[in-house]
């Protein structure tokens, strides 16, 4: 009989956040442990062409100063690099740096694995994608080209290295609401 290699353990509120060393995307190395003392957001993203995780970053990004000021360093996490990733990069207009992660260690580590068909399509994902078409924005072609089917989350870790909101989406809409967010960063207290 074969042995079965177990799976590495997932991140799991209350308990470490997984260590990782990844470029970002100006070939930067980023750590865990070049968090330590602040609080992390880090924010998986499904593919480039996402529309309903583009308009988390949206609302993200409006709310910065609130993060800032409540110290949180946001780090997004990507497994698509190179010329699309850098173009995405710049058209978002957001300062924080976008790991990549290829290999999808992280997004594993984190629990970030993928999704059914059902997940990816269905009526929340519809009516997601409804409303960001209505607001001008539209998927570009070459970002949809990789796997749509990688589902998304978010983790939030204290300045100890400990996760205290670890959210995996079950599609493309579900992502927490910022004042969650905050809420979980301004009590300290797992969620």
């Amino acid at each position: 009989m074969a042995a079965v290699t177990p799976e590495p353990p997932h991140a799991v509120v209350g308990g470490q956040a997984p260590p990782f060393e990844l470029p970002d995307a100006q070939s930067q190395v980023r750590r865990l442990e070049d968090y330590r003392g602040h609080w992390l957001l880090l924010v998986f993203h499904r593919h480039l062409g996402c529309l309903p995780c583009r308009r988390h970053l949206l609302d993200l990004k409006d709310s910065e100063r609130i993060f800032q000021d409540l110290d949180v360093q946001i780090v997004v996490v990507s497994f698509m690099g190179g010329p699309v990733a850098d173009a995405w990069v710049r058209e978002m207009g957001f300062d924080w740096p976008v790991v990549i992660d290829e290999t999808r260690t992280l997004y594993a580590a984190c629990g970030m694995f993928l999704g059914t068909r059902w997940n990816v399509w269905g009526p929340r994902t519809c009516w997601a994608y409804i409303k960001e078409l209505f607001r001008g924005r539209t998927p570009r072609a070459s970002a949809l080209a990789n796997d749509i089917y990688q589902l998304g989350g978010d983790v939030l870790v204290d300045p100890s290295g400990i996760v205290r909101l670890l959210h995996r989406g079950s599609g493309p809409a579900d992502r927490p609401s910022i004042g969650t967010l905050l809420t979980v960063r301004r009590s300290g207290a797992p969620r």
